[in-house]
């Protein structure tokens, strides 16, 4: 797991991935369906920070997922 502050950290994690890996954003709705416990204050990014994190993504060959 990787923790990072803002979109333009997460972009500078994303570019070291290679193309094709798959990305994966999981939210407190997935972790409730998963987990049943405790997970702490896990919270997605507003959506404009995820629809920024797609479109880079997609332009580095990144499937990127969220899962919410």
């Amino acid at each position: 797991m990787v923790t990072v502050s803002g979109v333009d950290s997460a972009n500078m994690v994303l570019d070291k991935f290679p193309a094709a890996e798959n990305i994966l954003l999981i939210g407190q709705g997935w972790l409730q369906n998963t987990w049943r416990g405790q997970y702490g204050n896990l919270q997605l990014p507003p959506q404009s920070a995820i629809d920024e994190l797609r479109s880079f993504s997609a332009r580095k060959g990144l499937t990127f997922t969220v899962a919410n």
